[in-house]
């Protein structure tokens, strides 16, 4: 098993949720898919890979 570590950090974000009615309804930290989908892109796979990761972190509200 080979473990990768990313610590990130966004100033701003806005992880929209599929059916939110108003632009405010956002996710806090970014949703698995969108990870996922970004690990994909960066090691540009061509075919599923089996991944396991979490998405841990903080957050502030306005």
């Amino acid at each position: 098993m080979r473990v990768l570590r990313l610590k990130l950090f966004q100033e701003t974000a806005c992880y929209t949720k599929p059916f939110a009615n108003k632009v405010a309804e956002t996710y806090p930290l970014p949703p698995y898919s969108t990870v996922k989908g970004m690990i994909h892109q960066l090691l540009q796979a061509n075919e599923l890979l089996p991944l396991l990761f979490s998405v841990q972190g903080s957050y502030e509200t306005r």
